[in-house]
This record gives structure tokens, C-alpha cells and sequence, in this order.
């Protein structure tokens, strides 16, 4: 795999103009469909979901399922459309705090955890659930970002961020578009207690 990775690097380095055009093309037919994943029009959906929690239970889980929707499909353009740049070009974070939200870079997605100190990330993988690995495992071989506060908000401490990551250790049941491991993180940041 590193090998083909490598096959990909010198590619891209060779054509790195043309490549380039391309994805200022794709970025230009994608910024309408950004517009909805804008970190204002996010923060909108939130204001939505917990005015929607206020009027109905059921109501507000049903907003809150659509939200992650759309954030799943956000990181999905995003991927398609900034992926292969953020993975060869940009450099990762050389610190972390507690309670950041991190992300790495996969062939057609981003990858997200908790950091929770002393090297260790708490995310969510398909087949294992909700795990406690360190950053490295969490970013395979990948570099490693984190998000900004103000494009994951946080609504609570990063001690209680980090203590929410930790009640949901084990759990195993994940679910590409409805609870996926960028969803967890979501919910550990700023998620509704009964989420």
C-alpha cells in the first residue's frame, strides 16, 4: 500500500499544475453544495435540532438524524474535493489538547477521534466499535489534523469532553450515515446528553 502511495506522490509531483486546475475546477462546482456544510449554516442545523429537542422528543431525533446526514455528506465532498491535497501536501498538527477533534486523511474519507491525552485517541471504527488507540494506530500512517473550534464546536469542558468519550468505550454500534465515528465526535463535543 505505501508503495502505491508513493507511485501516487511522484505522480502527482510530476503533474502538480495540472492536478492542481483540476481540483480548482471540482472546488468551483462543489462551492454551491458547500454552502450547506458552511460552518455558519451548521451551526443554523444546531440552533434547529435543539429547538426541535424543545418541541418534541422524537421530533428533535428525527432533525438531529438529518443534520448527521448532512454532515456525513459534507466530509464526503470534502474528502472528494480537498482529500488527496490535505493528505500529500498540508503538514498534521504537532500538538494536541484534550478534547480536540481529530482527523486523518483515508483514500475517500476523513477519519475522526477524540484526542484524550498521553498520545491516546478514542474513536469509532465498523467492525470494533468505540476504542482507546494510540494516535498513531488512529492515523495509519496518515498525517493528523484537527479540526477548529468553531467548525466542531464545543459546548462543554475538554475534561468533559473527554469524559464523554470514555462512557462510550465499547460500544458497537456503528452506522455508516447515522453514527459514524465523525458523528461520535460531534456528540462528545457538543451532543445532546440523551444522544
Amino acid at each position: 500500500m505505501k508503495d502505491n502511495i508513493k507511485k501516487i506522490y511522484v505522480i502527482f509531483i510530476k503533474y502538480k499544475t495540472k492536478i492542481n486546475s483540476i481540483f480548482r475546477r471540482i472546488s468551483r462546482v462543489l462551492d454551491n453544495a458547500q454552502g450547506i456544510f458552511s460552518k455558519q449554516a451548521r451551526n443554523q442545523r444546531r440552533t434547529i435540532e435543539e429547538s426541535a429537542v424543545g418541541i418534541n422528543p422524537t421530533y428533535g431525533r428525527f432533525i438531529k438524524t438529518i443534520n448527521n446526514l448532512q454532515d456525513t455528506y459534507g466530509n464526503a465532498i470534502d474528502s472528494f474535493a480537498f482529500g488527496f491535497q490535505r493528505a500529500f501536501l498540508k503538514p498534521g498538527a504537532e500538538s494536541f489538547k484534550m478534547g480536540d477533534h481529530l482527523f486523518s486523511q483515508r483514500f475517500a474519507f476523513t477519519h475522526h477521534g477524540i484526542y484524550v491525552g498521553d498520545g491516546q485517541v478514542i474513536h469509532y471504527l465498523l467492525r470494533k466499535g468505540i476504542v482507546k488507540t494510540s494516535v498513531e494506530v488512529f492515523a495509519e500512517g496518515m498525517e493528523v489534523f484537527v479540526k477548529d473550534d468553531t467548525d466542531s464546536p464545543i459546548s462543554y469542558t475538554r475534561e468533559g469532553v473527554v469524559e464523554r468519550a470514555h462512557k462510550r468505550l465499547g460500544e458497537r454500534n456503528y452506522n455508516l450515515i447515522f453514527n459514524n465515528c465523525e458523528n461520535f465526535v460531534r456528540w462528545c463535543r457538543n451532543g445532546a446528553d440523551g444522544a
